[in-house]
Protein backbone atom coordinates (compact mmCIF):
# COMPACT_ATOMS: atom_id res chain seq x y z
CA UNK A 1 0.00 0.00 0.00
CA UNK A 2 3.14 2.28 0.76
CA UNK A 3 4.72 2.21 -2.93
CA UNK A 4 1.11 2.43 -3.85
CA UNK A 5 0.74 5.55 -2.19
CA UNK A 6 4.40 6.87 -3.61
CA UNK A 7 3.03 6.01 -7.17
CA UNK A 8 0.49 8.05 -6.93
CA UNK A 9 2.05 10.80 -5.61
CA UNK A 10 4.67 10.56 -7.98
CA UNK A 11 2.21 10.51 -10.74
CA UNK A 12 0.67 13.98 -9.55
CA UNK A 13 3.88 15.67 -8.65
CA UNK A 14 5.05 14.81 -12.39
CA UNK A 15 1.70 16.65 -13.79
CA UNK A 16 1.98 19.57 -11.84
CA UNK A 17 6.03 19.39 -12.84
CA UNK A 18 5.07 18.90 -16.42
CA UNK A 19 2.16 21.70 -16.46
CA UNK A 20 4.55 24.58 -14.56
CA UNK A 21 2.66 24.75 -12.05
CA UNK A 22 4.91 23.52 -9.27
CA UNK A 23 7.36 26.67 -10.53
CA UNK A 24 4.68 29.04 -10.60
CA UNK A 25 3.11 27.90 -6.99
CA UNK A 26 7.06 28.51 -6.13
CA UNK A 27 7.59 31.63 -7.45
CA UNK A 28 4.27 32.85 -5.86
CA UNK A 29 5.44 31.87 -2.61
CA UNK A 30 8.49 33.61 -2.93
CA UNK A 31 7.26 37.13 -3.98
CA UNK A 32 8.26 38.81 -0.74
CA UNK A 33 9.14 35.26 0.94
CA UNK A 34 12.74 33.46 1.39
CA UNK A 35 12.90 30.05 1.70
CA UNK A 36 15.06 27.37 4.09
CA UNK A 37 16.28 23.88 3.10
CA UNK A 38 16.57 21.36 5.86
CA UNK A 39 18.68 18.00 5.58
CA UNK A 40 19.63 15.30 7.89
CA UNK A 41 21.96 12.43 6.08
CA UNK A 42 23.08 11.96 2.81
CA UNK A 43 24.08 8.77 1.83
CA UNK A 44 24.41 6.88 -1.71
CA UNK A 45 21.43 4.40 -1.92
CA UNK A 46 23.37 1.02 -1.71
CA UNK A 47 24.29 2.16 2.01
CA UNK A 48 20.79 3.17 3.21
CA UNK A 49 19.61 -0.04 5.27
CA UNK A 50 17.65 -1.10 8.17
CA UNK A 51 19.24 0.48 10.70
CA UNK A 52 19.17 4.09 8.80
CA UNK A 53 16.28 6.37 10.78
CA UNK A 54 13.14 6.63 8.47
CA UNK A 55 12.52 10.15 7.06
CA UNK A 56 16.23 11.09 7.96
CA UNK A 57 18.14 10.88 4.67
CA UNK A 58 18.04 11.33 1.01
CA UNK A 59 19.92 9.60 -1.16
CA UNK A 60 23.12 10.92 -2.56
CA UNK A 61 21.98 10.67 -6.44
CA UNK A 62 18.46 12.66 -5.14
CA UNK A 63 20.84 16.01 -3.49
CA UNK A 64 22.26 15.72 -6.19
CA UNK A 65 19.17 16.69 -7.95
CA UNK A 66 18.38 19.07 -5.97
CA UNK A 67 21.44 20.72 -6.28
CA UNK A 68 20.96 20.84 -10.07
CA UNK A 69 17.59 22.30 -10.04
CA UNK A 70 18.45 24.49 -7.21
CA UNK A 71 21.65 25.89 -9.49
CA UNK A 72 19.14 25.93 -12.13
CA UNK A 73 16.13 27.71 -10.81
CA UNK A 74 17.18 29.24 -7.80
CA UNK A 75 19.75 31.13 -6.29
CA UNK A 76 21.72 29.33 -2.72
CA UNK A 77 22.81 32.03 -0.40
CA UNK A 78 23.76 32.21 3.02
CA UNK A 79 21.77 31.62 6.07
CA UNK A 80 23.37 34.56 7.59
CA UNK A 81 23.00 36.81 4.41
CA UNK A 82 18.70 35.81 3.99
CA UNK A 83 18.49 36.52 8.37
CA UNK A 84 20.13 40.36 7.69
CA UNK A 85 17.13 41.08 6.12
CA UNK A 86 19.02 43.84 3.91
CA UNK A 87 18.15 41.71 0.45
CA UNK A 88 15.02 41.53 -1.86
CA UNK A 89 13.84 37.89 -2.08
CA UNK A 90 15.03 37.49 -5.69
CA UNK A 91 18.23 38.50 -7.14
CA UNK A 92 18.37 40.44 -10.49
CA UNK A 93 17.56 37.73 -12.76
CA UNK A 94 14.30 37.04 -11.13
CA UNK A 95 15.46 33.79 -8.94
CA UNK A 96 14.24 33.24 -5.45
CA UNK A 97 16.45 32.71 -3.09
CA UNK A 98 17.24 30.03 -0.84
CA UNK A 99 19.50 28.56 2.02
CA UNK A 100 20.36 24.54 2.79
CA UNK A 101 20.93 23.29 6.21
CA UNK A 102 21.94 20.51 7.92
CA UNK A 103 20.99 19.12 10.77
CA UNK A 104 23.66 16.87 13.01
CA UNK A 105 26.67 16.85 11.82
CA UNK A 106 26.92 13.56 10.79
CA UNK A 107 29.87 12.42 9.29
CA UNK A 108 28.42 11.53 6.11
CA UNK A 109 27.90 14.84 5.61
CA UNK A 110 31.83 15.12 5.01
CA UNK A 111 31.66 12.31 2.97
CA UNK A 112 28.91 12.55 1.00
CA UNK A 113 27.35 16.29 1.23
CA UNK A 114 30.19 18.15 0.82
CA UNK A 115 31.41 17.16 -2.64
CA UNK A 116 28.35 17.98 -4.47
CA UNK A 117 27.91 21.13 -2.66
CA UNK A 118 31.56 21.68 -3.91
CA UNK A 119 30.47 21.13 -6.94
CA UNK A 120 28.13 23.23 -7.11
CA UNK A 121 29.80 26.05 -5.62
CA UNK A 122 26.67 25.87 -3.06
CA UNK A 123 27.06 27.13 0.47
CA UNK A 124 25.51 25.57 3.48
CA UNK A 125 25.13 25.31 7.71
CA UNK A 126 25.30 22.31 9.72
CA UNK A 127 24.39 22.66 13.34
CA UNK A 128 26.05 20.53 15.76
CA UNK A 129 24.90 18.95 18.91
CA UNK A 130 28.43 19.94 20.22
CA UNK A 131 28.96 17.24 23.13
CA UNK A 132 28.58 14.73 20.51
CA UNK A 133 31.46 15.92 18.03
CA UNK A 134 34.69 14.00 18.31
CA UNK A 135 32.96 11.20 20.51
CA UNK A 136 31.39 7.91 19.96
CA UNK A 137 28.04 8.94 21.35
CA UNK A 138 25.13 7.64 19.39
CA UNK A 139 21.67 9.46 19.18
CA UNK A 140 18.99 7.61 21.83
CA UNK A 141 16.55 7.21 18.28
CA UNK A 142 19.44 5.44 16.60
CA UNK A 143 19.96 3.34 19.43
CA UNK A 144 16.74 2.04 19.89
CA UNK A 145 16.84 1.10 15.97
CA UNK A 146 19.50 -1.24 16.67
CA UNK A 147 17.71 -2.29 19.98
CA UNK A 148 14.65 -3.11 16.97
CA UNK A 149 16.75 -4.81 14.87
CA UNK A 150 17.63 -7.38 17.38
CA UNK A 151 14.40 -7.26 19.57
CA UNK A 152 14.73 -11.16 19.46
CA UNK A 153 18.03 -11.20 21.61
CA UNK A 154 16.38 -8.71 23.52
CA UNK A 155 13.46 -10.33 24.77
CA UNK A 156 15.39 -13.33 25.54
CA UNK A 157 17.76 -11.61 27.42
CA UNK A 158 15.10 -10.10 29.39
CA UNK A 159 13.12 -13.28 30.04
CA UNK A 160 16.52 -14.99 31.22
CA UNK A 161 17.31 -12.65 33.65
CA UNK A 162 16.71 -13.00 37.24
CA UNK A 163 15.17 -10.06 38.22
CA UNK A 164 12.62 -9.08 35.43
CA UNK A 165 10.84 -6.96 37.64
CA UNK A 166 13.78 -3.91 37.83
CA UNK A 167 12.85 -4.06 33.77
CA UNK A 168 9.12 -2.96 34.43
CA UNK A 169 10.29 0.84 35.59
CA UNK A 170 12.79 1.09 32.28
CA UNK A 171 10.61 3.56 29.89
CA UNK A 172 12.22 2.33 26.38
CA UNK A 173 10.71 -1.42 27.89
CA UNK A 174 7.50 0.32 28.94
CA UNK A 175 7.44 1.71 25.09
CA UNK A 176 8.07 -1.10 23.38
CA UNK A 177 5.97 -3.28 25.37
CA UNK A 178 3.04 -0.97 25.14
CA UNK A 179 3.80 -0.25 21.15
CA UNK A 180 0.39 -1.81 19.36
CA UNK A 181 1.48 -0.98 15.41
CA UNK A 182 2.46 -4.55 14.47
CA UNK A 183 5.60 -4.28 12.46
CA UNK A 184 7.93 -1.99 10.93
CA UNK A 185 8.04 2.46 10.45
CA UNK A 186 4.53 2.29 12.23
CA UNK A 187 5.71 0.97 15.24
CA UNK A 188 9.32 2.54 15.35
CA UNK A 189 7.83 5.71 15.17
CA UNK A 190 5.35 5.36 17.96
CA UNK A 191 7.69 3.92 20.17
CA UNK A 192 10.26 7.18 19.22
CA UNK A 193 7.08 9.67 19.55
CA UNK A 194 6.08 8.14 22.94
CA UNK A 195 9.97 8.46 23.88
CA UNK A 196 10.06 12.04 22.96
CA UNK A 197 7.64 13.34 25.47
CA UNK A 198 10.86 12.33 28.22
CA UNK A 199 14.10 13.93 29.21
CA UNK A 200 16.86 12.78 26.84
CA UNK A 201 18.98 11.95 30.29
CA UNK A 202 16.49 9.02 31.16
CA UNK A 203 15.93 7.55 27.71
CA UNK A 204 20.11 7.24 27.56
CA UNK A 205 20.08 5.81 30.91
CA UNK A 206 17.64 3.03 29.91
CA UNK A 207 19.10 2.21 26.88
CA UNK A 208 22.32 2.10 29.11
CA UNK A 209 20.34 -0.02 31.75
CA UNK A 210 19.76 -2.67 28.57
CA UNK A 211 22.89 -2.81 27.24
CA UNK A 212 24.23 -3.93 30.96
CA UNK A 213 21.58 -6.69 31.09
CA UNK A 214 23.21 -7.69 27.98
CA UNK A 215 19.85 -6.92 26.16
CA UNK A 216 21.56 -4.51 23.81
CA UNK A 217 24.63 -4.56 21.65
CA UNK A 218 25.06 -0.78 20.08
CA UNK A 219 27.43 -0.64 16.90
CA UNK A 220 30.81 1.45 17.74
CA UNK A 221 31.26 2.93 14.20
CA UNK A 222 31.41 6.78 14.31
CA UNK A 223 28.26 9.05 13.26
CA UNK A 224 29.70 12.43 13.76
CA UNK A 225 31.72 14.54 13.00
CA UNK A 226 35.32 15.47 14.67
CA UNK A 227 36.51 19.03 15.42
CA UNK A 228 39.45 18.49 13.41
CA UNK A 229 37.00 17.81 9.99
CA UNK A 230 34.57 20.63 11.30
CA UNK A 231 37.27 23.08 11.18
CA UNK A 232 38.54 21.86 7.82
CA UNK A 233 35.05 22.70 6.01
CA UNK A 234 34.89 25.73 8.19
CA UNK A 235 38.03 26.48 6.27
CA UNK A 236 36.72 25.74 3.06
CA UNK A 237 34.63 29.08 2.80
CA UNK A 238 31.37 27.12 1.82
CA UNK A 239 30.10 25.82 5.18
CA UNK A 240 29.32 27.35 8.11
CA UNK A 241 28.61 26.05 11.79
CA UNK A 242 25.82 26.90 14.24
CA UNK A 243 24.16 25.17 17.26
CA UNK A 244 22.19 22.57 17.77
CA UNK A 245 22.10 22.56 21.61
CA UNK A 246 25.20 20.72 23.21
CA UNK A 247 22.95 17.18 24.32
CA UNK A 248 20.93 17.57 21.73
CA UNK A 249 18.19 18.16 24.44
CA UNK A 250 14.54 18.64 23.23
CA UNK A 251 14.30 22.01 24.85
CA UNK A 252 10.54 21.41 25.90
CA UNK A 253 11.24 18.95 27.64
CA UNK A 254 13.83 20.14 30.42
CA UNK A 255 13.70 23.26 32.54
CA UNK A 256 14.58 26.49 31.70
CA UNK A 257 17.48 26.85 33.72
CA UNK A 258 18.71 23.62 31.39
CA UNK A 259 17.65 25.17 28.76
CA UNK A 260 19.91 28.18 28.85
CA UNK A 261 23.06 25.65 30.30
CA UNK A 262 22.14 24.28 26.79
CA UNK A 263 22.57 27.02 24.85
CA UNK A 264 25.71 28.66 26.64
CA UNK A 265 27.81 25.40 26.35
CA UNK A 266 27.17 24.53 22.81
CA UNK A 267 27.67 28.35 22.29
CA UNK A 268 31.20 28.37 23.71
CA UNK A 269 32.35 25.42 22.57
CA UNK A 270 31.69 26.46 19.34
CA UNK A 271 33.96 29.48 19.88
CA UNK A 272 36.72 27.46 21.65
CA UNK A 273 36.94 25.01 18.81
CA UNK A 274 37.47 27.38 16.33
CA UNK A 275 34.56 26.60 14.47
CA UNK A 276 32.67 29.34 14.48
CA UNK A 277 34.08 32.85 14.27
CA UNK A 278 33.74 35.18 17.61
CA UNK A 279 32.16 37.92 15.90
CA UNK A 280 28.56 37.38 14.40
CA UNK A 281 26.80 35.81 13.04
CA UNK A 282 25.57 33.02 14.87
CA UNK A 283 22.84 30.49 14.83
CA UNK A 284 20.55 28.01 16.36
CA UNK A 285 18.56 25.46 15.64
CA UNK A 286 15.86 23.48 17.60
CA UNK A 287 16.05 19.97 18.38
CA UNK A 288 13.44 17.97 17.23
CA UNK A 289 12.04 21.37 16.08
CA UNK A 290 10.44 21.99 19.40
CA UNK A 291 10.07 25.73 19.79
CA UNK A 292 7.72 28.37 21.15
CA UNK A 293 7.82 32.01 21.89
CA UNK A 294 9.46 31.57 25.15
CA UNK A 295 12.33 29.50 23.96
CA UNK A 296 13.09 31.70 21.22
CA UNK A 297 13.40 34.91 23.66
CA UNK A 298 15.93 32.61 25.51
CA UNK A 299 17.89 31.74 22.37
CA UNK A 300 17.89 35.84 21.37
CA UNK A 301 19.39 36.21 24.97
CA UNK A 302 21.69 33.79 24.96
CA UNK A 303 23.84 35.70 22.12
CA UNK A 304 22.52 33.89 19.12
CA UNK A 305 21.64 36.25 15.89
CA UNK A 306 18.65 33.45 14.38
CA UNK A 307 17.32 30.02 14.94
CA UNK A 308 15.05 27.46 12.69
CA UNK A 309 12.35 25.61 13.40
CA UNK A 310 10.93 22.55 11.58
CA UNK A 311 7.05 24.31 10.97
CA UNK A 312 7.06 23.68 7.25
CA UNK A 313 6.96 26.89 4.94
CA UNK A 314 8.55 29.76 3.70
CA UNK A 315 9.80 32.96 5.74
CA UNK A 316 7.76 36.08 4.84
CA UNK A 317 9.70 39.53 5.12
CA UNK A 318 9.92 40.44 8.78
CA UNK A 319 9.53 37.04 10.35
CA UNK A 320 10.72 36.15 13.60
CA UNK A 321 14.16 35.23 13.11
CA UNK A 322 14.06 33.20 15.80
CA UNK A 323 11.36 31.29 14.67
CA UNK A 324 12.58 30.48 10.78
CA UNK A 325 10.18 27.62 9.11
CA UNK A 326 12.21 25.48 6.65
CA UNK A 327 10.96 22.79 4.22
CA UNK A 328 12.42 19.09 5.54
CA UNK A 329 13.64 17.02 2.56
CA UNK A 330 13.79 13.05 2.65
CA UNK A 331 14.04 10.46 0.31
CA UNK A 332 10.39 9.46 -0.37
CA UNK A 333 9.35 13.03 -0.42
CA UNK A 334 12.53 14.27 -3.19
CA UNK A 335 13.44 11.10 -4.93
CA UNK A 336 12.50 13.26 -8.32
CA UNK A 337 13.12 16.64 -9.57
CA UNK A 338 8.99 16.60 -9.82
CA UNK A 339 8.64 15.84 -6.64
CA UNK A 340 11.61 18.08 -5.07
CA UNK A 341 9.99 20.95 -6.85
CA UNK A 342 6.70 19.96 -5.84
CA UNK A 343 7.86 19.73 -2.14
CA UNK A 344 9.22 23.40 -2.50
CA UNK A 345 6.21 24.01 -3.91
CA UNK A 346 3.77 22.95 -0.63
CA UNK A 347 2.28 20.62 -2.95
CA UNK A 348 3.83 17.78 -0.79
Amino acid sequence: MMNFSLSIKNFFCHLLFCSGMARHKMNQLARGSTLILMYHRILPESMVNASIEPGMYVSAESFALHLSYLAQYLEIISLATIVAGNIPAHNDKGKPRCVITFDDGWLDFLIHAFPLLQRFNAPATVFLPTNFIGTDRKFWTDTVIELLLQEGKYQKSISASTDINKFRSNIVVQHLSQADAVSGEGRFYQIINGLKRHRAEDIYLALDELKTAGALIASDSRSFLNWEEVRSLKNSGLITFGSHTADHNILTTIKADEVRRELSLSKDRLVKENAVPRERPLFFCYPNGNANAELAAMVQDAGYDGAVTTRKGWNALGANRFLLNRIGLHEDMSSTPAMFACRLAGFI
